[in-house]
């Protein structure tokens, strides 16, 4: 009876912390790439990229790639998230200055980075800095369903 019981402990302990311990998000699938936006009417806002990646490695492997380029073509690095996301952007063009429509949105990361949470759409960057539950930018790439 005795024995039993310790068992039974041991394995409702193992049980127990097996369930509490949080669920790892997936690899990264998205690089999210952000640069000072160039825009004379977007000075002081950060410009981001979205680009569609195969793991935390090839992620980190592209932003490498691009950070090279940078200061030939004059773009300033701001920071980069190489995160999981279940929403996807419009494809990423790669062309030196932005064109068509900007997209202003927020990014809600998880708070270690590895998951954009949500994207919440504003019709400006002032709107978005009003009510921001995370990080506003500027995107040329809109959300797609």
């Amino acid at each position: 009876m005795k024995t039993k019981l310790i068992t039974t402990t041991i394995w409702l302990a193992v049980t127990l912390t097996a369930c509490s311990e949080p669920t790892p998000p997936p690899p990264p699938n998205l690089m999210v790439l952000a640069t000072e936006a160039s825009g004379e009417d977007q000075k002081g806002m950060i410009d981001a990229s979205f680009l569609t990646v195969s793991g935390a490695e090839n992620c980190e492997e592209r932003v490498e790639a691009a950070r090279a380029v940078f200061p030939a073509a004059k773009i300033v690095y701001s920071w980069h998230y190489c995160a999981y996301s279940d929403i996807n952007f419009e494809e990423f063009g790669h062309e030196p200055v932005p064109t068509g429509t900007a997209y202003y949105f927020d990014l809600d990361f998880s708070k270690d980075g590895k998951t954009l949470k949500s994207v919440t759409t504003y019709e400006s960057n002032a709107a978005c800095e009003k009510a921001k539950k995370g990080v506003c930018i500027v995107s040329y790439q809109n959300i797609t369903e």
